[in-house]
């Protein structure tokens, strides 16, 4: 007779059921490492079909006002955190202190400082603090920047990100998501830095908003960015909050004659 050892399943507290959290959610029940004890969602009432549709059913859904629940649970090793920006410190710095490891979406707070905080304070009390910039587990530009890093084509001249959204966001996540170089552009600048392997020493950005609705936020919905680094690169950054064509993400580095490229 054979037998497996078994091993203990991760237990997990998602904060948030918005845009990221409803991806979120889907995964964390895909995955069989994981027992996702808690849902933290004010709008409790949504979740439920939600639970439904994947079979938690002994997932527990609490409001924010029943939120020492999951500090005091035992069983409840990380936290997944969905939550609007303005949010994440607080949630962080109380998870860290209840011992918990941390995932937070992008960013992890609104001032460097704060971010900083969160961050000693994880290394203080040996837990992970963990930002979820999704694109660099894309397999294809981890392959582009191994073969960046490995000298392949030489020195790199020129780096090129697009990134065109789809479809429109809500105008009410609109309204909490800090703004459009702070919810989108963090993504590619962060990819280009990771990619090359050091900062700018330059930065020069212009937008301009063609939705309406945008524009009395006083935000932008078209963007350029241009980066100019110690070695040399010249990084381009286009943005838009939408593709009526659908989700456009494409990147490039190049040196003459050869580019490697990453498409759709």
């Amino acid at each position: 007779m054979t037998t497996v050892e078994r091993k203990k399943k991760i237990g997990v507290a998602l904060f948030g059921v918005g845009r990221a959290g409803t991806i979120h959610i889907k995964n964390l029940a895909a995955s069989p490492r994981v027992d996702l004890r808690w849902i933290v969602e004010e709008d409790t009432k949504k979740v439920t079909p939600i639970l439904e549709q994947l079979y938690l059913y002994d997932t527990q859904v609490i409001s924010t006002k029943d939120i020492s629940n999951v500090w005091n649970d035992e069983k409840t090793d990380a936290i997944v955190v969905c939550v609007p920006t303005l949010l994440h410190e607080a949630i962080i710095l109380k998870g860290l202190d209840a011992g918990k490891a941390i995932f937070v979406e992008k960013p992890i707070a609104v001032k460097l400082k704060d971010t900083r905080e969160c961050y000693l304070k994880a290394a203080k009390v040996g837990k992970p603090l963990f930002c979820a910039f999704n694109r660099r587990f894309d397999p294809s530009i981890r392959k582009l920047r191994q073969r960046v890093q490995n000298g392949e084509i030489g020195q790199i001249r020129c780096i090129k990100s697009t990134a065109r959204d789809a479809p429109f966001p809500p105008v009410e996540y609109l309204k909490i998501s800090g703004g459009f170089y702070h919810d989108c552009a963090v993504h590619d600048i962060d990819l280009i830095l990771w990619i090359l392997g050091e900062k700018p020493i330059s930065v020069f950005a212009q937008g301009h908003a063609f939705n309406d609705a945008i524009k009395a936020m006083n935000d932008v919905d078209q963007a350029a960015i241009v980066l100019k680094f110690p070695s040399g690169v010249l990084a381009t950054i286009d943005l838009n909050r939408e593709a009526v064509y659908g989700y456009d993400q494409r990147l490039e580095a190049s040196r003459k004659p050869s580019s490697i490229n990453k498409r759709n």
